[in-house]
């Protein structure tokens, strides 16, 4: 509809139960998203599946399961979504001229992953995700910290490693993150009254 709430227009109703996160192509010609399916004999709980379609209700694809929010790739070909599995938490990137998908994070393992988005450029994906350190003497260790992983799922590194970050925001100039990072974890003490803080940091962590 327009953004006065005029001349709302019906895209796609397809046969799952409920819909969630739409989100825009840069070219403002389709829509990424996703869609319950109800329970069936197959599949015990409820299963959210990936969709894109045109703005005119044409060319309506089944993409893939996903768990997480996709986000579009800077020049439109290419959603990122994220995939929870039993103990475990992958990175997909689909790509729509090409009709194919590929795992990216098949040379590391999360238990969650939060909050996708790209680099400008298209060459690198950014999420935070929840790790287990190894135990030692007793259970892993869980820790969030901020993830990015190259476009191709050649390599890897940690920006930050906070106490509970999650809700990432890039700066418009890639400069800067802004993070919300639970206050029980950092400085309760000077914010008693509050659930989270908001920080910024370097975009190289």
């Amino acid at each position: 509809m327009t953004a006065d709430g005029s001349e709302p227009e019906v895209v796609t109703s397809p046969a799952e139960s409920t819909f969630d996160s739409p989100v825009w192509s840069p070219d403002g010609q389709r829509l990424a998203f996703l869609a319950e399916v109800e329970p069936t004999e197959i599949a015990a709980s409820a299963t959210k599946v990936l969709h894109t379609v045109r703005v005119d209700g044409t060319d309506l694809r089944r993409i893939s399961e996903s768990t997480l929010r996709p986000a579009w790739s800077p020049d439109g070909p290419s959603i990122a979504f994220g995939v929870q599995i039993p103990q475990s938490a992958r990175v997909y990137v689909a790509r729509l001229d090409r009709l194919n998908t590929r795992e990216v994070t098949k040379s590391a393992t999360y238990t969650r992953i939060y909050d996708l988005s790209w680099s400008p450029d298209g060459s690198e994906i950014r999420f935070v995700a929840m790790r287990v350190n190894p135990p030692r003497d007793g259970p892993g260790e869980a820790f969030k910290s901020i993830h990015v992983i190259e476009a191709d799922g050649s390599s890897g590194r940690i920006l930050a490693k906070l106490p509970g970050p999650y809700s990432i925001a890039w700066s418009p100039d890639d400069s800067r993150i802004a993070i919300f990072v639970h206050s029980r974890n950092t400085a309760r003490g000077s914010y008693p009254d509050s659930n989270e803080l908001l920080y910024t940091i370097a975009s190289d962590g």
